[in-house]
């Protein structure tokens, strides 16, 4: 994709499923450190419920998550009902400017340990839904120099025999990305926590994770981080604004 924006190039990459982001309610607008100017836009959706074949993948990628943890995890000690204590991850999902290979399948998850072995035991999923975000960055003099879309996208709410609240996914989608000529982008996203908000008995899931943007030209480098708690009623707190959605 290839548009003129204020005289000058930029150049950009549009991913299937892009929604009309003139729907999209202003959050919040403000100046960075570096005196660029950035302003979000916001608004909520919902997809369809998770196939078999969706929660087949995120069985698998569970249970070779969980073989992969240090000798330190003991399956026989190991609580069935307690939240799998895996390590922080971080992953990259744009690269130069360009979404990385097979990003829809990056995820975090917040799952008893016994989901490795007994994934049937686990039912209720609720249909995915989630955030979708549009960042646009400028510079000193006014013009665009990132215009970025991406959703935050939760697959939550299975419980173990009605017993807990479970997340099975929360991932970060681009969706569109242009960003001025003779700069560049990339965006990590980082898992910083998986918690327990209740009781060891009745556990209640919630997952933190940071959105790094970094962009910038070869004569400078910026940094900003947008970070969410999404839990496993559904809840999506975006911590950047303050806005909550799915609010329970």
């Amino acid at each position: 994709m290839v548009k003129w924006w204020t005289g000058l190039l930029l150049i950009g990459a549009t991913f299937a499923g892009l929604r009309p982001s003139d729907s999209l309610a202003q959050v919040k607008e403000g100046s960075l450190l570096n005196g660029d100017t950035i302003t979000i836009k916001a608004r909520k959706f919902k997809s369809s419920r998770p196939s078999e074949e969706t929660l087949e993948l995120l069985h698998r990628q569970f249970s070779e998550e969980i073989s992969c943890k240090a000798p330190s995890w003991n399956e026989q000690t190991a609580d069935p009902m307690g939240i799998a204590d895996l390590a922080l991850k971080a992953w990259e999902i744009i690269q130069d400017n360009k979404a990385v290979l097979n990003v829809s399948s990056m995820n975090a998850k917040a799952l008893p340990n016994l989901a490795k072995d007994h994934w049937e035991a686990l039912t209720g999923w609720k249909p995915e839904h989630g955030v979708e975000y549009r960042l646009e960055i400028k510079n000193l003099y006014g013009v665009t120099v990132v215009d970025l879309v991406y959703e935050v996208r939760l697959i939550y709410g299975g419980s173990v025999r009605g017993v807990g609240k479970y997340i099975a996914s929360a991932r970060v989608i681009p969706k569109s990305v242009n960003v001025l000529w003779g700069f560049g982008l990339d965006v990590s996203v980082r898992e910083v926590a998986v918690q327990n908000l209740r009781t060891e008995t009745n556990p209640f899931a919630s997952i933190v994770l940071e959105v790094v943007l970094n962009y910038g030209s070869i004569m400078k480098r910026s940094s900003e981080t947008m970070t969410y708690r999404l839990n496993a009623d559904g809840e999506i707190q975006d911590l950047a604004t303050g806005a909550v959605y799915f609010r329970k």
